[in-house]
């Protein structure tokens, strides 16, 4: 009996050690196969990247439209395909939104001037404006790709962790060097405007920090750690505290406006439900006496509500104004803030339409393809056209075939301005 049991015993002892055996080069398996494809698409947005040099340096000495015209058919494939590319990579929580940024508007840059190119063959290339954008463009586009080569040169195969560290590095490099870009994005909106106001000291950025801060970071020690010179003046501002996680805040020196707060502390779960995120981001938002404003996204990443927010005037949005705030998920706490696009852009305006709400949305019917029953939203709202400039619009939420669109009409030329497919997490 006991030398059966024995024998039963060290039968289970092997197939348990076998089980875990096979488990654990499963697993292995599993990264293997994991790092590999992380590796493939490194590697095939570096070949992409190098493409899209490629093709910007020809467009600046290509003479005909009809050249152009095929360079830019072949950087729309590149910039599809790197944009593919960067979402199959490991980067989490990392926005790499400059990157992002300046792929989509190289993306709308040369369909404008394909476009362009269509309209007037025989006068585009002369255009100034288009070269010197297009030197703009390549610029980044080399310095991209220069940092992407260099991070292939000296990393270690399959080392996903350091992929996403270059990419961080570059995404930084991007803030610095082209700072004063054409291209939008959270620091380098095209035509950003000046922040204006009264220069401030350290001093005063201090005392901004701490009545910004006030119940987000009781007792922390605060320090100026940097002053940023340049088109956008600003000191940087560090809140500190024994056995807690540094909190950094960007302070304008014009005005002595929060542009950014980061509080970069790890949220290990989610308690909270999106409606109590948007009620404590709400609570932030009215007790800092910002305008009224809009919930018109919500995102949640790794435990963490995104929030955006567009400013409302006289009762038209204002979606160039918009303000982000990031709530954590497992307790009621503001870990991020950005409002340097309500700043940048923030000031009174002209909301007064030429045409009629009826006017615009005639056009939307016009075609036949739209009833009137599929509208089943239309206002007043303030964008930024392809060429990011400010234009007074009728915004109509549309039902339609089991989707929802958002088309713009501009209010004073009753011309179709933006198609926008509504996406989960777009709030109205």
């Amino acid at each position: 009996m006991k030398k059966g049991l024995l024998v039963f015993y060290l039968g289970t002892l092997v197939a348990l050690v076998i089980i875990g055996f096979t488990q654990y080069h499963s697993a292995l398996s599993f990264r293997q196969q994991l790092e590999a494809s992380y590796e493939r698409a490194f590697l095939e947005f570096a070949s992409h990247l190098n493409g899209i040099e490629n093709e910007l340096s020809k467009a600046q000495v290509a003479s005909t439209a009809e050249k152009h015209m095929q360079i830019y058919s072949n950087i729309w494939r590149l910039v599809y395909a790197s944009q593919a590319n960067l979402g199959q990579l490991p980067v989490g929580e990392v926005s790499l939104q400059r990157i992002k940024t300046y792929l989509a508007e190289l993306q709308n840059k040369t369909v404008q001037f394909f476009s362009q190119a269509v309209k007037e063959p025989q006068a585009f290339q002369k255009q100034t404006e288009i070269n010197q954008q297009l030197k703009q463009l390549y610029e980044q586009a080399q310095y991209l790709n220069q940092e992407i080569q260099l991070a292939l040169a000296t990393r270690e195969r399959g080392d996903s962790l350091l992929m996403t560290q270059a990419l961080i590095a570059i995404e930084d490099g991007m803030s610095n060097r082209f700072f004063d870009s054409e291209f939008p994005g959270e620091l380098d909106r095209l035509a950003l405007p000046k922040i204006e106001g009264e220069q401030i000291t350290s001093e005063d950025a201090l005392r901004i920090a701490e009545e910004f801060l006030a119940e987000l970071a009781p007792d922390y020690q605060l320090a100026v750690t940097n002053e940023a010179f340049g088109s956008l003046p600003t000191y940087t501002i560090v809140a500190s505290k024994e056995g807690q996680p540094e909190i950094s805040l960007e302070i304008s020196k014009h005005g002595g406006y929060v542009l950014w707060l980061i509080n970069p502390r790890n949220i290990p779960s989610q308690v909270l439900c999106i409606e109590e995120m948007v009620s404590i981001a709400n609570d932030f938002l009215q007790v800092r006496n910002f305008p009224e404003v809009e919930l018109v996204s919500t995102e949640i990443i790794q435990n963490k509500g995104h929030l955006v927010y567009a400013v409302v005037d006289q009762g038209v949005v204002i979606y160039p104004e918009t303000l982000t705030v990031q709530v954590a998920g497992d307790r009621q706490e503001i870990v991020g803030f950005r409002g340097l696009a309500f700043y940048s852009v923030h000031k009174e305006r002209e909301l007064r339409p030429a045409i009629t709400m009826t006017d615009a949305q005639a056009v939307i019917l016009e075609p036949g393809n739209i009833q009137p029953e599929d509208i089943v939203q239309s206002r007043l709202a303030v964008i930024f056209n392809d060429s990011y400039q400010e234009v007074l619009v009728y915004e109509f939420r549309i039902h339609h075939a089991q989707e929802e669109f958002l088309v713009y009409i501009n209010a004073n030329e009753g011309t179709e301005e933006k198609i926008h497919r509504v996406q989960p997490g777009l709030i109205k």
